[in-house]
């Protein structure tokens, strides 16, 4: 099987490990708790926790929003910021790194339980080694921005060359008006009192790659609700018992 790894709650009681004979696409944070096939990622923060853990001096990422520059350029881009702006590091390795930052950033009220967009410029110098298993997705110029589900999605259509691809853990607009992900009130990620994301621009998008992309994949969506355009020839839905069970 071919199977892309959302972190929505509806995989909490998914054993991982039965997919250890299948090839997976995972997203984000799930390398906190499991080693999928293939890593995906394009959110800053979370792209310097994976390389500062050395997850992928063992097991294949797909990076984007990281371009590589050789370590000669280091001096030159560390003297571009501004004193006072906070820079975030991990070891210089001496062979490439990727310069990234926001000058926006989420920040959570925990006394009214509200979210706020504030001007919080933050800098990222992440540097790998020759030795790390990472690809960048900037240098397929072919495939659109996409948020790292959609991404992975793609790259398995793209690599693979799939008959049918399993999506779980995707839940889109299934929620308890709370925010919907396994990592929740942890690194990087939004605290369990957050509003959910509005799911419509992610269902478009994954429709998109359905119907006009990859039209000769069967899509399967493990999930007790239908989330899709019952028009949409190519995509299904089951439960997550009967996955199990094909598993």
């Amino acid at each position: 099987m071919n199977i892309i790894l959302g972190n929505g709650e509806s995989r909490k009681n998914l054993n991982l490990n039965l997919l250890l004979d299948h090839t997976t696409y995972g997203c984000n944070a799930i390398h906190r708790d499991w080693n999928p096939t293939h890593l995906v990622c394009i959110d800053n923060k979370m792209l310097h926790e994976i390389v500062e853990s050395q997850y992928c001096k063992m097991y294949h990422c797909w990076f984007r929003n990281f371009q590589l520059m050789d370590a000669e350029m280091y001096p030159v881009l560390r003297s571009t910021v501004t004193p006072g702006i906070e820079v975030i590091e991990n070891k210089n390795t001496g062979y490439k790194f990727a310069f990234y930052g926001q000058e926006v950033s989420r920040v959570f009220h925990d006394d009214s339980h509200t979210m706020s967009l504030e001007e919080n410029p933050v800098y990222w110098f992440t540097w790998i080694s020759e030795h790390d298993k990472v690809d960048i997705v900037d240098d397929l110029k072919h495939i659109p921005l996409l948020d790292s589900g959609l991404l992975a999605t793609w790259l398995c259509c793209e690599f693979e060359k799939p008959e049918t691809v399993y999506l779980v853990g995707f839940d889109f607009d299934i929620n308890d008006g709370r925010v919907n992900n396994i990592y929740k009130d942890t690194h990087c990620y939004a605290p369990s009192y957050a509003l959910p994301v509005k799911a419509k621009g992610w269902v478009h998008n994954f429709e998109v790659i359905f119907e006009d992309h990859f039209p000769e994949v069967n899509f399967v969506h493990v999930q007790e609700e239908w989330c899709f355009d019952k028009t949409i020839k190519n995509i299904d839905t089951i439960s997550m018992e009967e996955f199990k069970t094909l598993l």
